[in-house]
């Protein structure tokens, strides 16, 4: 929705004017910036509510503050209407306005109660602080500074990229590149940037973290709701929160894959009557979802487009990485993208809704429910037996589960290579791998998916492959009243796996249409590398820094003969090189790539 940045002058050094500049795919509308003494903030605006309710938004005479806004507030008519009995009557329908006022009136304390997906920035002047949000599962990117003025008062911004550039050459090139998080990274194709941010002294907030930097610092949580809303179904739960993540004074989509998640969200902006455009991406080299989808849209009678996407969405990559600041290892960021694309510059589309969470909540994914099973197969094995299993190569589930068995570690699961590949190209260093926890019911599992996979991968893909196109991708799995019903669910078995969303849509469409594995938005990633040969070697002749580039050619000469089975680690190697590129370029005092793919 939009892109923030600021911080104390001390740090910024009339710098914010460009990290803003970094952020302008993020918020093509408009830009704003104010300062309260020792302390600037600014914004550049993707305008989707109110387009007249211009930030940063002001409140107060002597005692003032100021606020910075990414995001959308959920329930946030109930919001406004309690404001109002307080006699806090909001002047715009922008939400940063209802989140300035709830701290106006009751402090950090207002801000807990917060549902949705956001990260913003609160100047208060007279406390001399700065107050840093982000929402519970970090759909919205908040990166803050290690560096602090005398007040103990950091930089901010949405990116990395704009952090960056925020903060000076000078700081961010005194640290060598760091090929532990390169090979974190490359491990699983994406990483925890609460603790590392490669060579960049920063780290992102916390999920569901408000910090408070300044004289008095504090940090708290945001508040959870313990139950499901009392007497309220999972179908008129769903229905509440779909029409509130509707709510844009824009054109409205529907990422319609062919699967059971965002089929659901589509039927319930039927029911809703509300006005959306369904749109399912075709891969030229690959299989296709559009007629499975188009059938789907038709029978709940809303409008639907097949978009076709070849291997020239791969040519974004270094475009989308500068964007970010940090590699991205998800290759269905560039379908996201380019339907993403499709939808700004076609029907001026600004809101998607998508399916993004509800495996993650309902146990959707095939590997949560085989932990159990590995780890009673590892429990029956010698240590000579497991170690033999789990010396296992490439990508495939087979591969991952031999290596999960192997070491006891859930995050093989993920993994996009062996150790013997990862220390031929980085060298030997297992101690990341080794620290990480081993789940022990299907809670955990729950957990860890949600805390890993979902927002270090899935959440990165749909901010930045939407809004650098200058489209905003929202989750409405991920509202508490659906996050509260799940978790009283037990849908941990290969039976009740996303039973109740089954359950509706079986009310509602054809058995066919309900039954069968989804596609996704994942593109046929190694025809693509082979299609754009020139374009991956290129990028990869550039991460020298990173990684031994013979071992990553030899990678990209096996996709070539046909052996694919690496094809994603590949891809992660490549986005490697692309930040290589752009950090060597910023390094240089070259201006950043900030604008989108077309």
């Amino acid at each position: 929705m939009c892109g923030i940045a600021g911080g104390p002058r001390q740090l910024t050094g009339g710098r914010l004017a460009a990290a803003l500049e970094q952020l302008v795919p993020r918020g093509p509308d408009s830009q704003g910036r104010i300062a309260f003494g020792d302390l600037e903030v600014g914004i550049r605006r993707l305008a989707i509510t109110d387009p007249r309710a211009d930030q940063p938004i002001v409140r107060g005479g002597s005692k003032r503050l100021a606020i910075v806004f990414n995001g959308n507030l959920s329930r946030a008519d109930a919001l406004r209407t309690e404001l109002e009995h307080h006699g806090l009557r909001p002047a715009t329908s922008n939400d940063a306005e209802l989140a300035l006022l709830l701290y106006a009136a009751l402090g950090v304390e207002g801000l807990r109660r917060l549902d949705g997906q956001f990260a913003f920035a609160i100047v208060d002047e007279t406390a001399r602080s700065l107050v840093l949000v982000r929402d519970r599962f970090g759909e919205k990117p908040l990166f803050v500074s290690q560096s602090r003025d005398e007040f103990g008062r950091p930089c901010f911004a949405s990116t990395p990229a704009a952090l960056r550039v925020l903060m000076g050459r000078n700081e961010w090139c005194e640290s060598a590149p760091s090929r532990r998080d390169a090979r974190q990274f490359a491990r699983v194709g994406f990483f925890d940037a609460t603790t590392s941010c490669f060579e960049l002294p920063a780290r992102a907030v916390s999920p569901g973290t408000i910090e408070v930097h300044g004289p008095r610092p504090a940090s708290s949580k945001l508040a959870i709701e313990a139950r499901a809303p009392h007497g309220e179904s999972f179908s008129a739960s769903i229905g509440a929160v779909v029409r509130d993540r509707a709510r844009s004074d824009r054109g409205l989509g529907v990422f319609l894959s062919g699967g059971l998640d965002s089929a659901l969200i589509a039927s319930e902006i039927a029911n809703a009557g509300i006005d959306a455009l369904c749109m399912t991406l075709d891969f030229n080299e690959g299989r296709a979802e559009g007629g499975k989808a188009e059938r789907i849209a038709t029978r709940l009678g809303l409008s639907h487009e097949r978009v076709p996407v070849g291997c020239e969405a791969l040519d974004a990559l270094p475009r989308l990485v500068a964007h970010y600041g940090l590699p991205l290892g998800d290759p269905s960021i560039l379908a996201v993208h380019a339907l993403s694309l499709h939808a700004s510059k076609s029907h001026d589309i600004a809101v998607v809704l998508g399916g993004d969470g509800a495996d993650e909540l309902f146990h959707g994914y095939r590997r949560m429910r085989a932990w159990p099973w590995i780890s009673r197969v590892r429990s029956c094995m010698s240590p000579t037996l497991r170690h033999r299993i789990g010396r296992a190569n490439g990508a495939g589930e087979r591969s991952r589960a031999r290596r999960a068995i192997g070491s006891g570690r859930y995050s093989e699961l993920w993994s996009l290579a062996s150790e013997d590949t990862l220390d031929r190209l980085f060298g030997n260093d297992h101690a990341a791998a080794a620290s990480e926890g081993t789940p022990r019911d299907a809670t955990e599992v729950r957990d860890l998916e949600r805390l890993r996979y979902l927002v270090d991968d899935l959440l990165v893909k749909t901010d930045i492959g939407g809004l650098a196109a200058g489209v905003e991708i929202r989750a409405p799995y991920l509202d508490q009243r659906i996050v509260r019903h799940a978790e009283e669910l037990r849908t941990h078995t290969a039976a009740r796996g996303k039973l109740p969303i089954r359950k509706l849509l079986s009310e509602r469409l054809p058995r066919d249409l309900v039954r069968g594995r989804k596609l996704g938005f994942a593109p046929p990633i190694a025809r693509w590398l082979v299609a754009r040969t020139d374009l991956v070697t290129s990028l990869l002749e550039q991460g020298d820094s990173y990684f031994d580039v013979r071992e990553a050619l030899r990678i990209r000469d096996e996709n070539l003969r046909g052996r694919h089975e690496h094809a994603q680690f590949l891809f992660c190697l490549t986005s490697l090189g692309a930040h290589a590129e752009a950090r060597g370029r910023f390094v240089r005092g070259l201006e950043p790539c900030t604008s989108s793919a077309s």
